[in-house]
């Protein structure tokens, strides 16, 4: 594709506009394509890189596991809108359209955990992830990235967008952008890691195709000519080179004697190699070895450490930069609402946790039973929404008449310090002013 190939479609599909009764076109001039941007920003392994498509690095197990991983992660957290009120509360809201089309059907094409995973791979592979907004409809769908060009309005500073099919170009306010570190391809900047992988993968293949043995030599004494070499060479590799030859016994005649030039894969360090590079392509996605199988030995302690490595360094930050690009194109304007997206969902397989979690935030009075109900998809309860203390276990409500009967009780008893008692309930009565002054 040439540069100037983009221009061509924004003056083409640019509408004009009515200045004065006069038709004002767009020309060439007006645009101007950044570095790079007017080619995918993808890669693939063994072919120039100008041509490079990133969904091709997948052919490596550990970038397929690694994308995947992560992609799905992060596609099946469901994705929330958040009011901040006044007092400066937090309180989600229910049945909000962008929550249903981000968490259930974006559009009459696919489901919405499809289209995250599509724009996460494809920011993991390419760079950015592109999603169009359709406002009228309030829909959004997927677009591949390595369709996707854009080009910047040199009076404005706004980027256009086009993709093969787009009527006109789409300004950026239509556009989801999920972005890779510096909108940067992880797949073409960290080529010759990836290339190195592949070649590892590529000899592997060679060598058990050929049965497990490397390449040797026919000789003879007997002079050849060209096409009798030729002859040999085929006769060989006919009977005995591939895995379904292996192990055959050769029969040479007219002089040949066969001297295999074979160096064990050990000597070679081929697995090592193998590992060593795939812990590189986990580092260039900040991916712990042991979340995609690498490391076999790992105790729980350290796979422990690994997996909360990898929710804070490579699952968290991405989701962060996806609920700010959510907030800021699907909620613009809007400073009281925002997108949130259940991180908690992870630990939705982990009962332990689970159960650990929601003890603390029940014995702390921080969550009600329903509201614990509630995630865990299970009906309201009566009495359900008492927030309660550690102290026995009562209601915040019933602390007061809790300090009462303190004062009641130990008051009779002379052996009592009374300045005790005047210090606990006192605590309990200072608390529960301070709960009900909230409340207001």
């Amino acid at each position: 594709m040439s540069q100037n190939s983009i221009f061509d479609a924004f003056n083409r599909l640019i509408e004009q506009t009515i200045t004065n009764g006069k038709a004002n076109e767009y020309n060439e001039s007006r645009f101007y394509v950044p570095s790079g941007s007017f080619t995918p920003t993808s890669a693939i392994i063994g072919t120039d890189i100008r041509s490079f498509q990133g969904a091709d690095a997948l052919q490596i197990s550990t970038v397929y596991a690694c994308v995947a991983k992560i992609a799905d992660e992060i596609a099946s957290m469901d994705v929330i809108v958040e009011r901040k009120t006044n007092k400066g509360d937090i309180e989600p809201i229910e049945n909000h359209p962008i929550s249903y089309a981000m968490t259930i059907e974006p559009n009459e094409l696919m489901g919405a955990f499809e289209l995250k995973q599509m724009m996460v791979s494809d920011m993991l592979l390419y760079g950015v992830g592109y999603g169009y907004i359709d406002e009228n409809n309030g829909k959004v769908y997927w677009l591949p990235a390595s369709d996707v060009t854009y080009a910047i309005d040199k009076n404005t500073g706004e980027k256009y967008y086009h993709y093969p099919g787009a009527p006109t170009p789409v300004p950026s306010t239509n556009m989801l952008e999920f972005k890779a570190f510096r909108t940067l391809s992880p797949t073409r900047t960290q080529l010759k890691t990836l290339t190195t992988a592949k070649s590892l993968m590529d000899f592997g293949n060679k060598f058990f195709d050929n049965g497990g043995m490397l390449g040797g030599l026919l000789t003879t004494k007997e002079p050849l000519d060209t096409e009798q070499m030729r002859q040999m060479t085929d006769f060989w590799k006919e009977r005995y080179s591939g895995a379904a030859n292996a192990h055959k016994v050769a029969i040479l005649g007219g002089g040949f004697t066969y001297q295999p030039l074979s160096v064990p894969l050990d000597q070679l360090q081929y697995i090592d190699s193998k590992k060593y590079s795939s812990e590189e392509i986990c580092r260039i996605y900040q991916m712990p070895p042991a979340m995609v199988g690498i490391e076999t030995n790992t105790s729980y302690n350290s796979y422990e450490q690994q997996v909360l490595q990898y929710m804070q360094g490579c699952i968290a930050p991405r989701v962060k930069a996806i609920e700010l690009e959510l907030s800021r194109k699907l909620l613009p304007n809007n400073k009281q609402l925002h997108v949130r997206m259940n991180i908690d969902s992870m630990i939705r397989a982990d009962y332990s946790a689970k159960a650990e979690y929601y003890g603390k935030m029940l014995q702390n009075g921080v969550m009600t039973i329903n509201e614990v109900r509630r995630k865990e998809g299970m009906m309201r309860i009566s009495s359900g929404d008492n927030n309660f203390v550690q102290v026995n276990q009562i209601p915040v409500s019933m602390a007061q008449k809790y300090a009462e009967s303190i004062i009641t009780d130990k008051s009779k008893d002379p052996n009592t310090d009374k300045s005790k008692i005047d210090n606990q309930a006192g605590a309990l009565t200072n608390d529960n002013e301070v709960n009900q002054q909230e409340q207001e």
